[in-house]
């Protein structure tokens, strides 16, 4: 029986190159003029604006809101504009989480328990993202957005 070796640096080659074509932003916009391209900008600074300062405010909400922003105002998939949320929110997470734990806001032992869920969560959500059809994803999204608001309302 012959076990076949794992090629790092084929592997990993590969994984660079798709992420540095996916990465290049000039060939996404090079169809669209410079004006579009600046207000296209402008809008996901104003935006990001208003989603960090959501996120900093209430505690939470953050990816909700740059979900749609990151497809509207950006033209991403809905799979990539939520796992590009996710990357968005992080450093607005960190500052505001380093905030509450400085101001004594935080509860540890809920924050471990918590987060451990949410640790288990996130990679089984993830990886799901992965094989889950755009259109299923999309619907989730609403009625998770739908049903949290009538929820908090009532």
């Amino acid at each position: 029986m012959t076990t076949r070796q794992f090629d790092g640096a084929k592997y990993f080659g590969a994984q660079k190159q798709k992420f540095v074509k996916d990465f290049d932003v000039s060939k996404k916009f090079a169809e669209e003029n410079e004006k579009t391209k600046t207000i296209k900008t402008l809008l996901m600074v104003i935006f990001g604006m208003g989603i960090g300062f959501a996120n900093g405010l209430l505690g939470a909400g953050g990816g909700m809101l740059a979900v749609p922003v990151l497809s509207m105002v950006a033209g991403l998939g809905t799979r990539q504009s939520h796992a590009t949320a996710i990357l968005v929110v992080l450093p607005l997470c960190l500052v505001g989480g380093t905030t509450y734990i400085l101001r004594g806001s935080v509860d540890f032992l809920v924050l471990l328990f918590a987060g451990a869920g949410v640790f288990l969560g996130g990679i089984i959500g993830a990886k799901l993202l992965k094989y889950m059809p755009e259109n299923a994803l999309y619907f989730a999204f609403c009625f998770i957005m739908l049903a949290v608001g009538i929820k908090m309302l009532f």
